[in-house]
């Protein structure tokens, strides 16, 4: 990632779809995968950092287990013009993809990179796929 001319980067952050932290609220936080047994896998932040997919095990309403870990890394340049970022992704449980016809198929978790101007969008999947 680089900065617009004159500018410098500040990191990226994980946030939901309108620029929000993510809180595992079901309204915006939703990633749009469950685990293989319907369970909805929603969006929580832990530091800037990291974004952890929680889901309910236990149907009380409470987001006690999880499902995957997403951890960045930022590298910086010297004058902050341009950024490396490293993703690290851990899954805990299979996450269900409704592929009949190809089992071995991928289900992608779909983020965008914003920067500090809102029309700055860059996006990047995420791919969960059986083994």
């Amino acid at each position: 990632m680089t900065a617009s001319a004159g500018a410098q980067l500040t990191g990226i952050n994980f946030t939901d779809g309108a620029g929000g932290a993510l809180t595992g609220d079901p309204a915006t936080d939703d990633s749009g995968l469950d685990t293989v047994d319907g369970k909805s896998i929603l969006l929580v932040a832990d530091g800037a950092d990291t974004v952890i997919g929680k889901y309910g095990s236990d149907d009380n309403g409470s987001l006690d287990a999880i499902a995957f870990v997403i951890r960045k890394t930022d590298v910086f340049n010297t004058d902050k013009t341009s950024d490396q970022v490293t993703f690290h992704l851990v899954t805990y449980v299979p996450i269900f993809h409704g592929h009949s016809a190809d089992p071995d198929g991928h289900r992608g978790l779909r983020v965008q990179f914003r920067r500090r101007r809102p029309n700055d969008v860059l996006g990047h999947e995420f791919r969960f796929r059986r083994l």
